[in-house]
């Protein structure tokens, strides 16, 4: 059974093995989320009432230019267009 989105998510690997688009996918450094939290993170959690983790994705996601933000979350597409990224919602 095929998991809801998938074909999207197929999609933009296509693109991104092509060159159309690129990829880009944050990690968790402990030093690296430290310093994204006490500076923008924190913001985020605050500012929107969402999870570290999510909002740690959507800083990751405003610092690289042109970025598609791809979600399955109804709500996190919701703050994320309110933070000024494009969106693909995958569900």
């Amino acid at each position: 059974m095929e998991e809801s989105g998938s074909k999207i998510i197929d999609e933009i690997y296509r693109d991104a093995y092509k060159g159309v688009g690129k990829l880009a996918f944050s990690y968790w450094n402990i030093a690296e989320a430290a310093v994204v939290l006490d500076k923008y993170e924190r913001k985020l959690v605050l500012k929107h009432h969402i999870y570290v983790a999510d909002a740690l994705q959507l800083a990751s996601a405003k610092s690289i230019d042109n970025c598609m933000f791809v979600t399955g979350d109804r709500e996190l597409t919701k703050v994320a267009e309110a933070e000024g990224l494009s969106i693909v919602y995958t569900s």
